[in-house]
């Protein structure tokens, strides 16, 4: 576990799938996704999620402040084919209820600062959709630099409306 000023990151157990299924259904919180995701594939992010944690020490934890889930923020390593592949990224997602109350960018801080103190992280990415100004404002508060060379198209959805997705890096 992980705290940080007025929240706790944990890593995932069984009852946090009803929140985490909950913010995947909300067609809102989930506009800058190609679609909303149903309780099966949640159930499936929570477990790899938990592995991640447990194998390697990196992955997404859950937030909790005001004792209830909140989301999730943390470090992974890039699988996908896209430009960052291989490369560490920073990563939220948060209940609507909880925008706004700048979690992200603590959660993101702290999960960096974590990430380089106990595993040697050196750079870290992260990546939006070109339209979610949120997205992009946390990675501006993190002290990202853009870099427009690595934005790239979700591969399968080609005419998505939130296509590209813009990069950012933060520099060891």
């Amino acid at each position: 576990m992980l705290e940080g000023e007025g929240f706790v990151l944990w890593p995932w157990r069984d009852d946090d799938l009803d929140a985490l299924a909950a913010m995947n259904a909300d067609p809102l919180g989930m506009a800058h996704f190609p679609a909303t995701v149903d309780r099966e594939r949640s159930a499936e992010f929570l477990t790899r999620q938990r592995e991640a944690l447990a194998s390697t020490g990196m992955g997404l934890w859950v937030v909790e402040t005001e004792d209830r889930f909140a989301g999730f923020v943390g470090l992974s390593r890039v699988t996908r084919d896209i430009p960052i592949h291989g490369e560490v990224e920073v990563g939220w997602g948060l209940a609507r209820w909880a925008w706004g109350r700048g979690l992200a960018t603590r959660g993101a801080r702290l999960a960096i600062e974590d990430g380089r103190r106990r595993l040697g992280v050196g750079d870290v990415y992260a990546a939006t959709s070109v339209r979610n100004a949120r997205s992009e404002a946390v990675m501006v508060r993190l002290g990202m630099v853009r870099r427009p060379d690595l934005d790239y198209a979700l591969a399968g959805f080609p005419d998505w409306p939130g296509s590209p997705h813009i990069v950012y890096v933060l520099a060891r």
